[in-house]
């Protein structure tokens, strides 16, 4: 409430969230904020393989684990997890295969046509699932995650709600709706978005 009652007072300011949640909590208060959905993402060559891509790092393991192993047990789709250098300790009961770390991002979306956002990486978006957005795969998320990061909006925005595919506590969007998201998260869009914001705030300055 602290933050909120500064964001009121003083000079003009403009608050950014990428969280939808975040964004519908401050505005029910006033606040001047702005939503846009992440910092932008590119387009790369989409695989073919099965194996639904997860790609996350050694130090964010123990935060997705458990939602990682959720989805294994709701879905029983194999995993390939890119960008940890150690082998990650799901278990026994959970099939997967350990790619490692890839320099070269661009050789990470062409392994899989599916892609995974556990839950429990924070509250904003994470720039691989936007990237995973823009090449057109085929995402398997948490509901928690798919309303609190604004994809549910942006959905329903577009007319495509009752296309997506939902088991258990899990969203599937399939590729044909990823293709249709491109134009909301990609980076040329993102970035407009950004700059459309700073003139305005600082249009305001100058007429102050």
């Amino acid at each position: 409430m602290a933050f909120i009652f500064l964001s009121r007072i003083g000079a003009k300011k403009t608050l950014i969230a990428q969280n939808r949640r975040d964004y519908r909590y401050l505005k029910r208060f006033g606040v001047n904020v702005e939503w846009i959905p992440g910092s932008g993402g590119t387009r790369y060559k989409r695989g073919s393989e099965k194996a639904v891509l997860l790609v996350t790092r050694d130090s964010k393991f123990e935060c997705v684990k458990e939602s990682v192993i959720g989805f294994y047990d709701t879905f029983k789709l194999p995993l390939l997890v890119v960008g940890c250098k150690n082998r990650l300790p799901l278990g026994e009961s959970v099939t997967y295969a350990h790619a490692g770390y890839v320099d070269d991002i661009s050789k990470v979306y062409i392994r899989s046509e599916s892609f995974i956002q556990p839950d429990g990486y924070g509250e904003g978006i994470a720039h691989s699932l936007v990237d995973a957005i823009c090449s057109g795969h085929r995402i398997y998320m948490p509901k928690a995650v798919y309303v609190r990061t604004g994809i549910a909006y942006l959905v329903r925005k577009k007319a495509l709600h009752s296309r997506v595919q939902c088991l258990d506590d899990w969203v599937v969007l399939p590729t044909f709706i990823t293709e249709k998201m491109l134009s909301e998260f990609c980076l040329k869009k993102v970035n407009q978005s950004y700059l459309q914001t700073l003139e305005v705030f600082f249009g305001g300055l100058d007429e102050r």
